[in-house]
């Protein structure tokens, strides 16, 4: 992982809460591939065990995993240089499932501009 000073120079921010700063593709897999897994593992659980008791608590652990995924896909379309308008309307998109399939697809592999330019 790139140290402290290295992340200033190229404007990756590593935060998990962040909207501000890029995030480049390895450090968009590295930290939001977790998120996302955990976040399906628990919406598998919430949708098979409805009605039982300590499951509603699950929405607390889902709903802060997915701003951070949100904060990481922002991250990730400003590295790729989308515009704002085109960040709203992808992130709103993601949030129907299939598309979500489609955009993570596309997020994982497209490169950013600082990789182009390197």
């Amino acid at each position: 992982m790139k140290n402290t000073d290295e992340n200033m120079q190229t404007g990756e921010n590593l935060s998990w809460v962040s909207f501000e700063g890029r995030i480049g593709r390895k450090a968009f897999r590295q930290r939001w591939l977790p998120i996302a897994l955990a976040t399906f593992y628990i919406s598998y659980l919430l949708s098979t065990r409805q009605g039982e008791p300590g499951t509603n608590y699950l929405y607390l652990v889902v709903i802060p995993l997915s701003i951070c995924g949100f904060t990481f896909k922002i991250r990730r379309l400003r590295d790729i240089g989308s515009s704002k308008w085109r960040m709203v309307g992808i992130v709103l998109l993601s949030l129907l499932p299939i598309f979500d399939v489609v955009i993570a697809g596309y997020l994982l592999f497209k490169k950013g501009r600082h990789e182009e330019q390197a």
